[in-house]
């Protein structure tokens, strides 16, 4: 069996993009990390946030605009990957292309269906 990666993408707290994200953590830096208070316990947990304007354009396309913000980071993270490949599918692949991502978070996984 043989692979061959097309294009990477990524959007994390460090870059909107896998080059901004992977020239970040080259560099040594870190995210900043904002504390989160549980209201019980009073105990207080550190998150890292992504900023909102790294998936605002994502979430400007129609059939994603209701969407929450994780599936936001998976639709910019796929047109990243689109981009590093060197596919424009507005341009090359008009209504005919979809682009299909998925997610894994413990015991669940969602399928959504970007473009």
């Amino acid at each position: 069996m043989s692979l061959f990666v097309q294009g990477v993408g990524a959007v994390s707290p460090l870059g909107p993009n896998a080059a901004t994200t992977w020239a970040q953590l080259v560099a040594g830096n870190e995210a900043p990390r904002k504390p989160l208070r549980n209201g019980v316990t009073g105990r207080e947990y550190y998150y890292v946030p992504v900023p909102e304007k790294f998936i605002a354009e994502a979430g400007r396309q129609p059939r994603l605009r209701r969407s929450g913000t994780l599936s936001l980071m998976g639709a910019a993270a796929a047109y990243d990957a689109l981009a590093d490949a060197g596919f424009q599918p507005e341009v090359q692949l008009g209504a005919r292309c979809a682009v299909v991502y998925a997610y894994f978070r413990k015991q669940y996984t969602m399928r959504r269906r970007v473009i």
